[in-house]
């Protein structure tokens, strides 16, 4: 029963996160949204040369370069334990989240902010942001494998850490002036459907909800 309730939830909160993305993305060319979004990530994008560009910079890249070495260690990890289902779940829910991305880019083609400082033209597009939508898959899903594996204290201080690595590695996409608001948002929206999509059809699996009643996973 707590199983079947736990997939509902998750299927429901995927439903929301799908129908938060479509709504986006009926928007987010329109000229009114548009110009809001553009103004806003330009207040955020002046602050660049200030103390916190070095900072941000950092956080940017846990949300790429850090991320595919988290993603690889994990992998390699469960390898090493022989964790298949686990392994399966990792690296299909993360390589199905890049390829879902990349095909929403080249399907709806969104535009990155105008900014006349930007020192580095972006030639892809930006509708979902790939580092907020990667971002969100990967550390929800690190949150959800560590869960029954620390003490609840040292899980709820480390799922508080990565929910504001994600937020702030979102934040960076707008504050380097890489991505409006809605492509972030976008990112979050697609990246939790599918995130609670994956997590969902596995408890659908029997043999995946035995091993979580027994304290396996």
């Amino acid at each position: 029963m707590h199983s079947r309730r736990t997939v509902f939830l998750g299927l429901t909160i995927s439903a929301i996160a799908l129908v938060a993305f479509l709504a986006l993305a009926s928007v987010f060319r329109q000229d009114a949204f548009l110009q809001r979004d553009l103004a806003l990530t330009q207040r955020i994008h002046a602050g660049e040369e200030t103390a916190f560009a070095t900072l941000f910079d950092i956080i940017t890249d846990a949300g790429k370069s850090v991320l595919i070495v988290v993603a690889l260690e994990v992998a390699a990890l469960l390898w090493v334990r022989r964790q298949i289902a686990d392994l399966v779940l990792w690296a299909g829910t993360i390589a199905g989240g890049f390829a879902l991305n990349l095909a929403l880019r080249l399907l709806l083609q969104g535009p990155r902010p105008y900014l006349e400082d930007i020192a580095v033209i972006q030639q892809n597009t930006g509708f979902p942001s790939g580092h907020a939508m990667m971002s969100l898959i990967t550390y929800g899903l690190l949150i959800y494998g560590l869960r029954g594996r620390l003490a609840r204290r040292a899980w709820l201080l480390a799922s508080g850490a990565l929910v504001a690595l994600v937020l702030l590695i979102g934040y960076s996409r707008m504050f380097f002036g890489f991505h409006y608001l809605s492509d972030v948002l976008g990112g979050y929206a697609a990246g939790l459907f599918w995130l609670t999509l994956c997590l969902s059809a596995r408890g659908l699996l029997p043999a995946a909800a035995r091993a979580e009643r027994a304290g396996a996973v």
